[in-house]
């Protein structure tokens, strides 16, 4: 069976997969010394819907994965109920191959994502670039139509100071780290709560009338091709708060979150927080991505540029009563989570 584009029909026995791109709302995002003591929020539509229609030699791999798993029997004529989460995604190519540490080619990350199509049968909202849309039917943004790109040059410049200026207290092995060398990385990876409020705001799968919708953010390479860390079916959990962000706490030896104040995360080789996956419903997914970005900008104008661990911490420890935290490891969160089917 075929994977569907955003414009197709949603009552197919694999799910529909939403392909969808973002623009701007009416509302403005203002960095807090852009305008005396004046902060608005830009909140960001979806711009027209672009269906690519040529067929390229991964769709048709994807598709006859589906289609092998259909005629086993496994996950044929499934039923998605409306409490099984929508699982949104993000796919955009930033030279990650071309790096000349940390590298993973994007079709390593296609491959991560098949893995992802292949197992787990929820309804899914993918952004996607140029890089993408080129191997399936889907709807394109750009890494420039993100809230934080216009503030790139900004973080190019604190990147650039750092290097030159290494702190004695920062380690030196972070040096080299996509955090603290690519601005791109980082716009992409803060990005991660936006595309979850834009999710909300886009999705056209069938809810219950006047009810809440649980959405899921999951990285494109959650579980780096591991089945094991990928369920099979429907995934429908009943553990998820609606009124929270749920989120993975990695170890840290007992310590509470609120101890790793940013001196001791920033330019450090330390993990608190896992950014593959949250959850929550459409209501506080909406001042989670409020918070997150007025944290993101606080940090930027006190010339802190990270990734979406440090920010996502910084978050929390502000905002804490807005998030349920579960404590595992980077690749837990549907062991955490089982399904109740």
């Amino acid at each position: 069976m075929a994977i569907k584009s955003g414009n197709d029909n949603y009552n197919q026995k694999r799910p529909t997969i939403n392909f969808a791109p973002v623009k701007a709302e009416s509302e403005q995002i203002v960095k807090k010394d852009e305008k005396e003591n004046t902060k608005k929020q830009q909140m960001y539509p979806t711009t027209t819907q672009q269906t690519i229609n040529n067929d390229f030699s991964l769709q048709e791999e994807l598709n006859e994965i589906i289609s092998s798993v259909e005629r086993s029997g496994e996950i044929n004529n499934l039923k998605r109920p409306f409490e099984a989460p929508i699982l949104v995604t993000a796919l955009i190519d930033i030279g990650r191959g071309n790096w000349q540490r940390f590298t993973r080619h994007f079709d390593q990350y296609l491959n991560y994502l098949t893995n992802i199509l292949f197992r787990i049968q929820n309804n899914i909202i993918i952004y996607c670039d140029n890089s993408v849309y080129e191997y399936l039917k889907i709807i394109q943004i750009s890494l420039s139509e993100l809230p934080f790109y216009k503030y790139r040059k900004e973080i190019e410049e604190i990147m650039n100071w750092e290097q030159k200026n290494w702190r004695e207290e920062w380690d030196e092995q972070m040096k080299t780290h996509p955090e603290t060398l690519y601005p791109d990385y980082d716009i992409l990876v803060n990005s991660k709560p936006y595309f979850l409020y834009n999710a909300t705001q886009i999705s056209q799968f069938p809810k219950p009338f006047e009810e809440e919708q649980l959405f899921v953010w999951l990285d494109a390479g959650y579980g780096h091709g591991s089945q094991s860390a990928i369920p099979l079916g429907i995934w429908k959990p009943t553990q998820i708060n609606y009124g929270q962000i749920t989120l993975i706490k990695l170890p840290t030896h007992g310590e509470r979150v609120e101890r790793y104040t940013i001196e001791r995360v920033y330019r450090k080789h330390r993990s608190v927080i896992s950014g593959g996956f949250m959850a929550g419903g459409e209501k506080v997914i909406r001042r989670f991505w409020t918070f997150f970005m007025k944290t993101f900008l606080e940090l930027l104008d006190q010339h802190f540029v990270d990734d979406d661990q440090t920010t996502l911490l910084i978050t929390i420890q502000r905002y804490n009563s807005t998030f349920k935290l579960l404590k595992g490891n980077w690749f837990d969160a549907f062991k955490l989570l089982p399904s109740t089917n």
